[in-house]
């Protein structure tokens, strides 16, 4: 059985949000999870690290790992039927309408203990994973060992995104990319493209993200417009 697993800790997923997701692993023939308590004691960047190897994700042959402050629209492939069984899912943070990521590689990588990657598009956008838990352990092993202790923000922007995407350029497993649709970020003027299958708005947590939600509907969008 596979599943769809979303991290809402401090009820911050909206309605709208989390009837997508639903209404999503419904159509995928897949489980909903949501998680609302923390995993560990470390920042909330870091809790994601600990999902794929926790009671929630390692019980499923197959997770599709989200954020909560994500919208997908009712027309949506199912990833688990686009990504290949063995392979690891994932969408660059380098977009078509974004510019590629200002990042310290190899201060961070030497501070990860981890080999930096060559290309900055390399860099997913860790609110979208699509993984084995079982076949992937090793891998998602070494990037929860990576979690830095302590609730306190971390130096590094987004440490946990920096990490796997690091550890997935050394090709220890399959990696299958997916078009940016399926992990639509902001675009530079803070809009996100309404032509995508999922919508991340990556919304600050001072921010109603429930305002933002509920006042984007997708070109193609019926059941939650």
């Amino acid at each position: 059985m596979d599943a769809v697993c979303v991290l809402n800790i401090g009820n911050f997923l909206p309605a709208k949000c989390r009837e997508s997701f639903q209404a999503a692993a419904e159509r995928w023939q897949v489980e909903y999870v949501e998680i609302t308590e923390p995993l560990g004691k470390c920042h909330h960047f870091w809790q994601k690290a600990i999902i794929p190897l926790s009671c929630h994700a390692a019980r499923f042959e197959r997770v599709l790992q989200l954020d909560a402050d994500m919208l997908v629209a009712d027309d949506c492939p199912s990833p688990f039927a686009i990504v290949p069984k063995n392979a690891f899912g994932v969408v660059s943070r380098v977009q078509p309408y974004r510019p590629e990521l200002s990042f310290q590689v190899q201060r961070w990588a030497s501070h990860y203990k981890v080999t930096g990657y060559r290309d900055p598009r390399e860099h997913i956008n860790a609110g979208f994973m699509l993984y084995n838990p079982n076949a992937h352990a090793d891998l998602l092993r070494c990037w929860q060992d990576r979690a830095e202790p302590g609730p306190e923000r971390p130096r590094c922007s987004l440490p946990e995104q920096f990490v796997i995407s690091c550890l997935l350029a050394e090709r220890t497993v399959p990696v299958y990319w997916l078009s940016w649709m399926f992990n639509a970020c902001r675009q530079n003027n803070g809009a996100v493209p309404r032509n995508c299958y999922i919508a991340h708005f990556h919304a600050p947590r001072h921010r109603p993200l429930s305002v933002i939600a509920d006042n984007f509907t997708f070109e193609r969008m019926r059941q939650f417009a």
